[in-house]
């Protein structure tokens, strides 16, 4: 278990570049554990760069990446994947044609500890951790208020509930961090609420989150510290209230978004 006292994921001077093109320049940054963590910043600021360097799907060209003291940025992203960080993406990812159970539970084989021998023959221990995988999966589905649509094909959910499904997916995989990309994007504002709900369920739960969104009413509702990123470069970092009084951030990014929030949440 990862010592509260220090951080669970460390960037350090993270730069990449594509082309001439310096998406990230110099990022540094820690992510607590037991904390939302929230990443904010205009279109083209370097947010989903990030997160694709935290999982393994691009490799910085500079610095260094820990995750629970143990350094990962040369890693695959199965072995990042495997050692604890799961993440959502911007534009879905779920199975139309499987069940919405179905997908759920190709999360929970994250997990699974039988081999792909024992799952051919279906030995007495594959058949049992599968019960218990689908199991893990009904719960998820729980959490997320889906369990009444667990046989219905995924296709037929409504896109605010396929959202919902695929965080139950990467919930289902026990993160010890869970990376949310742009989770409100397309939600309704009464969705959006159950969204703020159940991250803050998970917070509670001791679960470690980072994530990325545009939503500043959600943000300040949520988040416990903040990094604002703008053009590749972090030009603020710290609690709600401390970003949101900082003069360079409303100046590059959040104006009217910011004031509206700021009304909302006094």
């Amino acid at each position: 278990m990862n010592d509260s006292t220090l951080p669970l994921l460390s960037i350090r001077n993270v730069r990449k570049g594509f082309g001439g093109l310096m998406a990230l320049s110099d990022i540094t940054f820690d992510v607590w554990p037991g904390k939302v963590t929230a990443v904010i910043g205009p279109n083209g600021a370097g947010k989903t760069t990030l997160f694709n360097l935290i999982t393994g799907y691009h490799k910085a060209d500079h610095g260094e990446i820990h995750f629970n003291g143990e350094r990962i940025d040369a890693l695959a992203p199965f072995q990042i994947a495997a050692k604890g960080i799961v993440r959502t993406f911007q534009n879905l990812q779920i199975f139309n044609n499987m069940s919405v159970l179905e997908n759920v539970t190709v999360g929970a084989h994250l997990q699974g500890k039988s081999g792909w021998l024992a799952a051919a023959f279906r030995t007495p221990a594959a058949r049992r951790e599968e019960r218990e995988l689908r199991e893990m999966a009904r719960r998820c589905l729980e959490l997320v208020n889906l369990e009444g649509r667990a046989d219905d094909p995924a296709h037929s959910l409504p896109y605010g509930q396929q959202r919902m499904l695929e965080i139950a997916r990467a919930l289902a995989a026990r993160p010890k961090l869970l990376l949310l990309d742009e989770p409100a994007a397309g939600l309704s504002r009464e969705e959006t609420m159950a969204l703020d709900d159940l991250i803050c369920r998970l917070r509670d739960d001791g679960l470690t989150i980072l994530l990325v969104e545009h939503d500043m009413d959600l943000v300040m509702g949520i988040a416990n510290q903040i990094v604002v990123l703008h053009y590749g470069s972090k030009i603020a970092e710290g609690s709600p209230a401390a970003v949101q009084a900082n003069p360079d951030v409303i100046q590059a990014y959040l104006g009217t978004d910011w004031e509206r929030a700021e009304n909302n949440h006094g």
